[in-house]
């Protein structure tokens, strides 16, 4: 199921020379306000100020420094690159962080189609003519709960995934198509663009997260410290 929230957020969308061009400008009187529980509390301070479970392996669960829907919202914004890279096209614009304490980064689920995705869309930054703005899910429900889509995140791309697909095979997805950095309109559009006969897709979005943080104390050894 899809619903616009009207009002939520008010922001502009202005072009600057500038190797960022494509930058949101809040309006003075823009207001977050949301009631959605927090997905998972952020740590405060260190990361050594309270353990972090690893695994068998030594690997730390990635959610372990996911966001909270308000915390997103405060924090997405877009971008482009006036250089060509490897990754993007000049010019395109591309979600990103505000804060150079947190990151993008990039997470697929494959989501089922039985009885709708269960995604609630908020805009946040539209009204364009090309359709770029930034568009997050505000609500998840059923089938997009179950795959692991939260609240906060911002749907980059979707895709019709092969027969007897997962991820650890070398299978590629068809019919991809992006929507990275798109306002609602352009969103829902790619959402249900897809045959219905399609009864699963493999949606990729983009998740803020907080970069991991550790608290060193550097001492030097007696020898090599001055007098006093």
């Amino acid at each position: 199921m899809y619903h616009r929230h009207v009002g939520a957020l008010v922001f502009l969308l202005s072009w600057t020379q500038s190797a960022h061009a494509f930058v949101l400008t809040p309006r003075p009187s823009a207001r977050v306000s949301f009631t959605s529980p927090v997905l998972r509390a952020e740590l405060a301070g260190a990361d050594f100020d309270r353990p972090v479970k690893a695994s068998a392996d030594g690997v730390v669960d990635a959610n372990t420094y996911n966001v909270n829907l308000e915390k997103a919202a405060e924090l997405w914004t877009a971008q482009t690159q006036v250089e060509k890279s490897a990754i993007r096209a000049p010019g395109v614009p591309f979600l990103a962080s505000k804060s150079k304490d947190y990151f993008v980064d990039d997470v697929s689920f494959l989501v089922s189609r039985d009885g709708g995705l269960g995604l609630e869309l908020l805009e946040l930054a539209g009204g364009r003519s090309d359709g770029y703005g930034i568009t997050i899910v505000e609500n998840v429900v059923g089938n997009a709960a179950k795959a692991g889509i939260l609240a906060g995140d911002s749907i980059a791309s979707v895709a019709v995934p092969p027969p007897d697909f997962t991820f650890d095979s070398d299978l590629v997805a068809s019919d991809v198509k992006d929507c990275e950095a798109r306002d609602f309109d352009a969103t829902i559009d790619v959402l249900t663009s897809f045959d219905p006969e399609v009864k699963e897709l493999l949606v990729t979005v983009k998740r803020v997260r907080r970069w991991p943080k550790i608290s060193l104390k550097v001492e030097y050894p007696p020898s090599q410290c001055a007098e006093g």
